[in-house]
């Protein structure tokens, strides 16, 4: 299985504790916490799409790792067939990528590295393609 202390986030942490970086959060857990607070009915319809695409999820974690081991593929549309409802992806993710570029241009100037989860990367409104706006 996964464990956390072998997750990206605690491996980056951990080096730049060591390095003494600055860690500047950009969506912690409390954050995500409370967009799934402020979901409608407490996010059944979420869990209902969560255990109706168990299988599926868990196959596009599989592929995520294979991509950070080797390399994504050229059609990431193919890769990664839609396992949520529209409204909980613009909710979930176009949304928080939005509020991310806002964080990240408030900043004060200077290198940074910013570490997000896979689907940051890809769909219509990415980060990386909002940041290079």
């Amino acid at each position: 299985g996964l464990r956390a202390d072998y997750g990206i986030d605690y491996q980056l942490i951990q080096a730049a504790r060591a390095n003494d970086q600055p860690i500047i959060e950009l969506d912690g857990p409390e954050e995500q916490l409370g967009l799934l607070r402020k979901l409608p009915d407490q996010g059944a319809a979420l869990l209902a799409d969560t255990l109706t695409h168990w299988h599926t999820n868990a196959r596009l974690l599989q592929v995520v790792i294979g991509w950070w081991l080797e390399s994504r593929p050229v059609d990431v549309r193919q890769a990664f067939p839609a396992t949520f409802r529209q409204d909980f992806y613009r909710y979930l993710m176009t949304d928080r990528n939005y509020h991310l570029k806002s964080t990240l241009q408030q900043l004060p100037p200077g290198a940074y590295l910013v570490a997000v989860g896979p689907l940051h990367l890809y769909g219509a409104d990415h980060l990386p393609g909002l940041l290079r706006q």
